[in-house]
């Protein structure tokens, strides 16, 4: 990892005020363009001289400054060149500006990052994001994992709450909820938590196909909604997951009914390549939540044990560090986030192409969606 700029204490006028932009969205490692307001607001002129805008020690920029009247701003733009590394874990999250002997540094929130992400698109008017779908144990926090993706990719520097979270049966979700992220064609779908109880019916491969709308109630009978399913059977394309998120909990790694039920469930949707989350690992390392992209032995042991109940790559399996009690965004915990959501789209975007690429079988306008098996509990009403 790059070095940060130096934090020494450095001679200051402050009455030479430097006030830059926020950077516009850009790649990991991509060129930074900026534009900064220099404001003398002294009353003799500023000579001319060079504003240095530093990232990193390897990595600085450097634009021109004319001579500043008294009680004049001037604005320029300095380039911040591309550097060669693209991985998420060398950025740094602020940026030094020097102006003779007065200094400013600038905190850079992660979403300034996300332009791979930004430039990711179906480019397809009955598919307009790819989804995500949420799906594993109940209270594995795939609620709060909204939660953090949306801080993550918002403009906004406080955490954002749009989905409901807690530990008890009111707070657990029970709907079939789509989120879609801020600035991005992306959509997570989060779902029904995954118990002895749950999913017992069919409903996951109903999900998988698209056949079930947004805020569709998991716990309904689906026959006796079967009229209102077939109205949404045009856009089904819409819903079709593309990848998966799987939620676990660290310690239900330790318990066999619950490893089996996990495997079993997984197996389900092992052909999207799912992305696995382990998630309360802050419970047996409470270091992690400073670092979530660099975790203990103990958190690898963690991982290796996932991967062996699931018959998968470790390489497939992370570590999953949300927001909780924070009211402001974190750079570190938006670190860990944004490497999730980089690897997940990625796989999502690689199952679109590749299931868009591949003839599709030739379907009746007529067609019902595959019933799944009745449930003898009485359906609520739809709203949508």
């Amino acid at each position: 990892m790059e070095a940060p700029p130096p934090t020494e204490e450095v001679d200051t006028n402050d009455d030479l005020q430097i006030s830059p932009e926020m950077p516009a969205r850009t790649l990991i490692g991509g060129e930074m363009v900026i534009e900064v307001a220099i404001y003398n607001a002294t009353d003799s002129s500023v000579p001319a001289g060079r504003l240095r805008a530093q990232v990193s020690t390897r990595r600085t920029g450097e634009a021109s400054v004319p001579e500043i009247a008294p009680d004049q701003e001037v604005n320029v733009v300095v380039v911040i060149p591309a550097s060669g590394s693209k991985d998420v874990k060398d950025l740094q999250d602020q940026i030094r500006y020097t102006f003779h002997r007065s200094y400013y540094c600038q905190k850079i929130p992660m979403v300034v990052f996300a332009g791979k992400l930004s430039g990711y698109n179906p480019r397809n008017e009955d598919v307009p994001h790819y989804n995500i779908l949420l799906f594993g144990l109940a209270g594995a926090a795939k609620s709060s994992f909204v939660n953090s993706a949306t801080t993550c990719l918002s403009e906004t520097s406080k955490v954002v709450h749009c989905a409901a979270v807690g530990g008890s049966s009111s707070h657990v979700s029970s709907k079939l909820a789509r989120y879609i992220l801020p600035g991005v064609k992306v959509a997570l779908w989060d779902t029904w938590g995954l118990t002895m109880n749950t999913y017992q019916d069919g409903i996951m491969s109903c999900i998988l196909e698209g056949q079930l709308p947004s805020n569709w109630d998991m716990t309904m009978t689906y026959d006796a909604n079967n009229n209102v399913l077939e109205q949404h059977q045009s856009s089904r394309d819409s819903r079709i997951p593309h990848a998966v998120l799987f939620f676990i909990t660290h310690s239900a790694l330790d318990a066999q009914d619950q490893t089996e039920m996990i495997a079993r469930n997984y197996r389900t949707v092992q052909h999207l390549t799912p992305l696995v989350l382990i998630t309360k690992v802050d419970e047996v390392d409470s270091d992690i939540r400073d670092h979530p992209l660099d975790p203990s032995p103990t958190c690898h042991a963690i991982r290796r044990k996932a991967a062996d109940v699931l018959k998968t790559s470790i390489q497939h399996v992370h570590l999953l560090v949300n927001y909780q009690s924070e009211h402001h965004k974190n750079f570190e915990i938006d670190r860990g986030i944004y490497k999730i959501l980089e690897l997940v789209v990625g796989y999502a975007v690689r199952n679109y192409h590749q299931a868009s690429s591949r003839p599709s079988p030739v379907s009746s306008p007529s067609a019902k969606p595959t019933p799944a098996p009745k449930r003898p509990a009485t359906a609520p009403t739809l709203h949508f």
